[in-house]
């Protein structure tokens, strides 16, 4: 899971990137950096954080959160070349419509977010600088020592997220950056809670009833190990390695099919072309894509276009055996 967030963070500036939005705990997305943060800081600038808990769920990408956090603590590094301190804290809060002119940022919205805080006391900014600060390539640093980019992409990141950031700063009085991210809400807006995660997986709610799933990937092992995890969750599973072998399977009437779950790159033909050619013979039915791939060959327009869901590989067992329930039940399951 570490390897994947780290490969979509390198991936972050190529066009067809594959965003996975879920719901996520800020806390533990920040808690999980930490580490990494006090390496890229090095061991003259102290950390202290303050976690609000039982903060609501954001609708955000882990591993773009991770290159935020990152990139933040990189920026506030560059400021305190002497050492110094640096603060993460989280928290909930509500913006009325009327705080939006006391705030006196033009990108502030109303309603109710989870706030990430990262504040140091380095040599901070002036107006100017502050003002260029979310531009492409605007650096302050000498030729070579830096691209101008990180806070650019934390800008598009945070905006894609529909949040929006706050700077506070003063020459020679420290840098203060506040990240304003919407309450998640799940598809009845109802307000999603963070901290479910794996536990979710372990509920009744998100078992079969004896469904069986068409299984196709070509991974012997990663076959295997998703055909017991279906298995233990109370479904029957056929799996195969290859899409024509996936084809007789399913033709075969000794047991209806009534999900194909397959990976999109197969050795003699894509699961795109396999599900639209099952779909020829039972049109209703359920299909779920999976792919490790970013570029091109995941097929995501394709995917989307044709209406097949898709999970960004690697994936938690809970998304996967929730997505199955909504596809074979068409509503999120009750837990």
């Amino acid at each position: 899971m570490r390897a994947g967030e780290i490969s979509r963070q390198l991936l972050s500036f190529s066009r067809n990137q594959a965003v996975c939005l879920t719901a996520l705990d800020l806390n533990v997305c920040v808690r999980e950096n930490l580490k990494m943060i006090q390496s890229l800081l090095g061991e003259d600038i102290q950390i202290s954080t303050r976690f609000e808990p039982g903060l609501n769920s954001i609708h955000a990408d882990a591993g773009q959160i991770s290159q935020v956090v990152l990139n933040l603590a990189a920026n506030a590094r560059d400021a305190m070349p002497r050492g110094g301190q640096l603060t993460l804290s989280t928290s909930k809060l509500a913006v009325a419509p009327h705080d939006i002119e006391r705030l006196g940022h033009a990108g502030a919205l109303a309603g109710e977010f989870v706030c990430l805080t990262v504040a140091d006391n380095g040599s901070g900014m002036t107006d100017h600088v502050r003002s260029h600060l979310f531009e492409p390539f605007f650096t302050t640093k000498e030729r070579g020592k830096g691209t101008g980019l990180g806070l650019s992409v934390v800008y598009g990141i945070v905006k894609q997220s529909h949040g929006w950031i706050n700077v506070a700063s003063r020459p020679n009085s420290g840098t203060t950056f506040r990240i304003y991210f919407p309450i998640h809400t799940d598809s009845q807006g109802a307000t999603a809670t963070a901290g479910a995660g794996e536990v979710a997986a372990e509920t009744p709610a998100l078992c079969g009833n004896g469904e069986q799933i068409l299984l196709v990937e070509d991974d012997v092992d990663v076959g295997q190990l998703m055909a017991r995890m279906l298995e233990a969750s109370n479904y029957r599973v056929v799996v195969c390695s290859r899409a024509q072998e996936a084809v007789e399977r399913f033709l075969d009437k000794g047991a209806p099919v009534e999900l194909l779950l397959s990976d999109v790159v197969l050795p003699d033909r894509d699961g795109v072309t396999l599900a639209t050619q099952l779909r020829t013979y039972q049109p209703q039915l359920p299909v779920l894509l999976c792919s490790g791939y970013t570029d091109e060959r995941s097929q995501m327009d394709t995917i989307l276009a044709k209406g097949f869901r898709f999970l960004q590989k690697p994936y938690a067992k809970a998304d996967v055996l929730n997505t199955i329930h909504q596809l074979l039940h068409g509503r999120e399951p009750q837990l």
